[in-house]
């Protein structure tokens, strides 16, 4: 049976006059797969492991009739688990993934496709490779055109189907949190996608001048690529203060306020490989980047264990980032980054997110609570002594639910109560009960 065919671009339209059947195709392929199918690729890319992984998931898609798309027809789908058999079956993805992308265990998927009427087989498969001694993994995308008095569109169909594939994806205006540097290998475990928090930036306590430049950044991200934007360029914000100054609710309120108009990509302060990172942004565009603790990958040169990650980082910065990622950074001190990090050009503007002022107290607990016998028991001492430990809008915000919290339970709350939060609270939350420390427990 082996021998009874051979694969070239006639067989295909040999068998029942116009269009072969699944099981025939499965016959081909199994005749020929280690010789003649190398010979015949016709175009050969090799992409990158986003991208391969997209779009498998969306040919798929089509096949199952899971996605409709006006210029394909997915006619069959075949699969090779383990090269050394050569043993040809349907394809069953192994699960969909917290992604919402279906995970392919199958070294080779053979998709046999109409596009634009023309027939055309996709070859994806991925091939363990070792160069001076570091093994590491190809990803290719084989097109052969099947129509021999048709003109091959085989570079526009590839650019075709990673366009639609991204557009169309799961991870396309989400909010997409990388967990461990070794996501690029281990893709599925590594990533996820996460919901927007509901906080809105007028839900933070902010002065008006930094209010202001937040906005800004929300207003570009929203406007870029529209038809009033002519010129569309990424803006890198870097936020800098100590814990509890509401850098990460500022963050938070950003993604909430650009959410499903952007792909946001979130990562913590891991060593990462900023170019695994900037390639996998750049499928998406526009993209958000978010880097939390930036301090932990662009550290000052005498300070860093890791000066690979700030070279790395100053790289993208000056090369890598394409105009449509735009950059939000965030660190407890910006005095702990690299200056050559932070000087302009790198980012467009650094902002200072500080403590709030004894001024803004009572206009904080005000916004907290409208309760006029909670509100008044924070007289002169009471907020004297606040601005004294300079506590931070997070702690005031954690007060007034705790001052709640006793009124309710009690019936009332009195000066003594507020005191002893506080006292309790302060303590709790500060290394040195005394003096201004380290705050923990708030970001």
């Amino acid at each position: 049976m082996k021998n009874r065919y051979k694969f070239n671009k006639y067989d295909i339209k040999k068998r029942n006059n116009n269009m072969m059947k699944e099981e025939d195709i499965k016959l081909v392929l199994e005749s020929q797969y280690s010789s003649t199918v190398d010979k015949l690729r016709g175009q050969t890319s090799v992409l990158e492991h986003f991208r391969f992984l997209l779009l498998r998931d969306y040919l798929f898609r089509i096949y199952i009739n899971n996605q409709l798309d006006d210029r394909i027809d997915l006619h069959a789908c075949w699969g090779i688990k383990e090269i050394a058999n050569k043993i040809l079956d349907k394809v069953v993805p192994d699960s969909t993934s917290n992604l919402g992308c279906l995970n392919f265990s199958e070294r080779a998927v053979y998709f046999y496709l109409s596009f634009n009427k023309i027939r055309y087989m996709i070859t994806t498969t991925f091939v363990n490779v070792e160069v001076t001694s570091i093994e590491s993994i190809l990803y290719i995308v084989s097109i052969v055109c099947l129509d021999d008095k048709a003109e091959p569109k085989n570079q526009e169909l590839l650019d075709y189907l990673l366009l639609a594939a991204t557009s169309s994806s799961t991870l396309k205006n989400k909010i997409i949190f990388i967990k461990d540097k070794e996501f690029k290998d281990k893709f599925w475990e590594c990533t996820e996608i996460i919901s927007p928090k509901s906080i809105m930036l007028d839900d933070i306590f902010l002065p008006n001048y930094i209010a202001v430049q937040i906005k800004r950044f929300i207003a570009e991200v929203k406007n870029y690529g529209s038809e009033n934007d002519k010129i569309n360029k990424q803006f890198r914000y870097l936020l800098s203060g100590l814990p509890g100054t509401g850098k990460s609710q500022i963050i938070n309120a950003i993604m909430n306020a650009v959410y499903e108009k952007i792909t946001i990509v979130v990562v913590n302060g891991i060593d990462f490989k900023m170019a695994e990172i900037i390639n996998f942004c750049k499928i998406f565009d526009p993209c958000l980047l978010v880097i939390d603790d930036m301090d932990f990958i662009a550290r000052k040169r005498d300070e860093n264990f890791n000066s690979n990650s700030l070279i790395n980082f100053l790289h993208a910065l000056d090369g890598l980032l394409p105009e449509s990622l735009f950059l939000l950074g965030a660190t407890n001190d910006k005095f702990l980054v690299d200056e050559a990090a932070c000087r302009p050009g790198r980012f467009d503007m650094i902002l200072d997110i500080s403590k709030i002022s004894e001024d803004n107290y009572l206009d904080l607990i005000k916004r907290e609570t409208n309760d006029e016998s909670l509100i008044e028991l924070f007289n002169d001492e009471i907020l004297s002594f606040m601005e004294a430990k300079k506590v931070t809008g997070a702690f005031i915000v954690n007060l007034i639910k705790q001052l709640t919290s006793v009124k309710k339970m009690e019936g009332k709350a009195a000066v003594e109560d507020l005191q002893s939060l506080l006292k309790f609270t302060y303590e709790g939350f500060y290394l040195d009960p005394v003096k201004l420390g380290n705050v923990i427990g708030f970001k």
